[in-house]
Parts: structure tokens; C-alpha cells; sequence
């Protein structure tokens, strides 16, 4: 597998779920990142189950980072930071925009002294405009961007999806930003490059065939019938059925060739036009059998479907074990190992500690030393809390 970052150095002083993605992809792919925050932590730190000063979001986008706490009102810690970014190939941030001109750590800063520096800003709504200063949560750019309504429910009601989608696409268009900035410099540009990637561009286009078809006239067509979950005796499955001779593969499956017969559904278009009278008689047939005999007529027809599977079901599938799709990684401060998907075209996952993800401040004192900084400049630091050190019995 690829190590094409390794050598680069990647500062990553942002916080939350988005620009941690962008910064974690980095260090997948053999750069070496170290995570700058403050000596409270990362918030994405209280996000959602907590174990110590870990979260299920922290460990997922964080792994194989280095952690260095300090307290950027200390102007010594500071100052280190700043000559630390102008060392780096590549800088990650997310405050609100004008908050790191005050610590001298915004673009212009940076850019002074290292021309060749990839610096990436995530905000909410971008740098500029008349929202430009306003935070946004996942939430928040959920409904913002239209997400929501385009997912409402039969009662019409605006629906969130829950996970934090928006901020996880965000660092994939982040993540890919970067490299091609990196790239450009690779390939003999004597200037570095600003990227300014917002959850809301991010979100905008992500939905790109959906803001299309809303214009032409059509958002709320289906693609094709019959599409979607369908209920069994049991359990549930989902199937996708687009083409005419998979139609009528479906219909003699369950023995409905009457419905394949039916003028009504001749067509992909016809079936849409017709679509809640099929879906009513299709639901009906496989309201009646098991999932696994309805997964058995599908599979023997040829009809693209599968079983809504569950989270358990999904890391014990011997598919996703063949792929070698999920690694089990252990986490300090938890006792059972977790599965943390594996990249694709990325160095698999490493489940011991050098993949972990840190805690506050845990490799505060190797980080600066590695910068330089002598050991009597870091125990002061230290000593009067500009800088935290974690330690297991902290």
C-alpha cells in the first residue's frame, strides 16, 4: 500500500470531526500529523459515548496523531507553535474566521514564513459573507444545505440523518484538496496554496444531482420502482430493480407474473407512474415469506438486493472479513478492541499503539523536543500550564 505522504509534516490545529478526517487521512498515508489543542482538549472529545478524556469521534478521527496541549495565551508556547508552522507542509485549522490572526497563526502569518505551506481552513459557511462568522454544527449545516428536506419522511417532516455526514464529507473534499495542493507543489510550484473548505460547499456539493434534479423539475421522483426496503416475515430487505428483464425476473420469483403481464408496469417509466399500486402488491409477497427465502428467490433470479443488516451482522459478514475491510484496534483507557474501517488505497490500519488515538497531551514533551525545544524550556512550560503532559494517572 501507499505511503505517499511519509516525510511531510502536518500541523493540525483543528478541532471537532471534519478538518481531524482531513488530518487523519494524512497521517493513513504516511505523514507524520501532530494535533495541537488546547489543555482542555478537543470538544469532539465529549462527543457522543465517552471513556476518560476519549470519545467513539475522537478515536475515529484521530488515530496515529501526536497530541501537544498548550495554551496559546502563553506567548513562549506560542511562539513555538507559530515557528512549528512555518516548518510544516501542511496546516489544518478550524476556527471561526479572524480568531488565529490574533495568535499569528492565520494564513498570512503563516505564509510569511513558509511561502510552500498548504494551509487549509474549515469553517462553517466560509471566510467571507454575511454568515462568514457564524459557527455550524453538523445539525446545523444538515438543515441549512436543504439535506434535511430532501430526506423527509411520508408525514413530510425533515428528517436529520444520525451520524455526523456532513462534517465527515467534509474531510474527504479536505483530504483531496490537499493532496492536489500538494501535488502541484510536487510537481514544481514555488508557492504553496489557501483552501478554504466549508461544510457548506462541501455539503452543496455532495448533493449535486439532487440540487439538478430539483431544478429540473423532478426531486421528488423515484429513480426507478421497485426501489427501497422492503418488510419480510422477519426482517427486511432491500432491493433494486431498475432494468425491464429484472422486473419481470422479480415477478416470477414470487410468482406474480401477472404484475410483468400488467401494461401498467411495462416500462421503467410506466412502473413510476404506476408506483404505489406495485409497491402495495410487491410488499404484500414479501410481508409473506422469511428474509432468507425471499434472499434465496432473489439470488437464484439475479435481482440486485440484500439484507438489511445491522451492525453486528455487517463486522461478522464473511465478506467484510475477506476485504479485510475492518480492523481491530486496540484503544487505551478500553478494554475491548474497535472496529475502525480501513481506508481504501491507504496503509492498513496498525491495531496496536502506534494507530491509537492520543490522549490530552500525551506526546506533548516528544513533540517539542522533537522541535528543538530544550528539556529545562519544556519542564517550565510545563510547570506553570502552558503546556499538559498527560500522564496515565492524570
Amino acid at each position: 500500500m501507499s505511503q505517499a505522504m511519509k516525510g511531510l509534516r502536518v500541523l493540525d490545529l483543528s478541532m471537532g470531526v471534519a478538518g481531524p478526517h482531513a488530518g487523519m487521512l494524512c497521517r493513513q498515508h504516511g505523514a507524520e500529523v501532530v494535533k495541537v489543542e488546547s489543555p482542555g482538549g478537543d470538544w469532539a472529545r465529549t462527543m457522543g459515548r465517552q471513556f476518560g478524556d476519549l470519545s467513539s469521534y475522537m478515536v475515529a478521527y484521530n488515530r496515529g496523531k501526536q497530541s501537544l496541549a498548550v495554551d496559546f495565551q502563553d506567548l513562549e508556547a506560542l511562539a513555538i507553535v507559530q515557528r512549528a508552522a512555518g516548518e510544516a507542509d501542511v496546516v489544518i485549522e478550524s476556527f471561526r474566521s479572524g480568531v488565529l490572526a490574533r495568535h499569528g497563526l492565520d494564513y498570512a502569518s503563516v505564509r510569511r514564513a513558509n511561502p510552500r505551506v498548504v494551509y487549509l481552513s474549515v469553517t462553517g459557511f466560509g471566510q467571507t459573507g454575511p454568515m462568514a462568522t457564524l459557527p455550524a454544527t453538523d445539525g446545523v449545516m444538515q438543515g441549512f444545505s436543504g439535506f434535511m428536506h430532501m430526506n423527509a419522511g411520508a408525514d413530510g417532516v425533515p428528517r436529520r440523518v444520525d451520524m455526523v455526514m456532513m462534517d465527515v464529507i467534509t474531510g474527504l473534499y479536505a483530504f483531496q484538496a490537499i493532496t492536489t495542493a500538494l501535488l502541484e507543489r510536487a510537481q514544481g510550484a514555488t508557492e504553496g496554496k489557501y483552501i478554504d473548505c466549508s461544510l457548506m460547499q462541501s455539503a452543496i456539493a455532495f448533493q449535486t444531482t439532487k440540487l439538478a434534479e430539483m431544478a429540473a423539475g423532478g426531486m421528488n421522483r423515484a429513480m426507478y420502482a421497485p426501489l427501497g426496503v422492503m418488510r419480510t416475515a422477519d426482517g427486511n430487505i432491500s432491493i433494486s430493480v431498475m432494468r425491464d428483464k429484472h422486473f419481470v425476473a422479480l415477478c416470477h420469483a414470487l410468482g406474480r407474473d401477472d404484475l410483468a403481464l400488467d401494461p401498467r408496469y411495462a416500462s421503467r417509466d410506466s412502473r413510476l407512474t404506476h408506483e404505489a399500486p406495485l409497491m402495495a402488491a410487491l410488499r404484500a409477497e414479501f410481508e409473506r415469506r422469511t428474509t432468507e427465502q425471499i434472499a434465496d428467490l432473489l439470488e437464484e433470479a439475479g435481482v440486485l438486493h440484500t439484507r438489511v443488516l445491522s451492525y453486528e451482522q455487517l463486522l461478522a459478514h464473511p465478506q467484510v472479513e475477506h476485504q479485510h475491510a475492518v480492523a481491530w484496534a486496540e484503544q487505551d483507557g478500553l478494554a475491548q478492541r474497535l472496529p475502525l474501517g480501513n481506508v481504501p488505497g491507504a496503509q492498513p490500519f496498525d491495531t496496536g499503539a502506534a494507530q491509537q488515538a492520543p490522549h490530552i497531551g500525551q506526546q506533548s514533551r516528544a513533540v517539542l523536543a522533537g522541535w528543538g525545544v530544550p528539556a529545562h524550556t519544556i519542564d517550565a512550560l510545563v510547570a506553570r500550564g502552558a503546556v499538559r503532559q498527560w500522564s496515565p494517572a492524570a
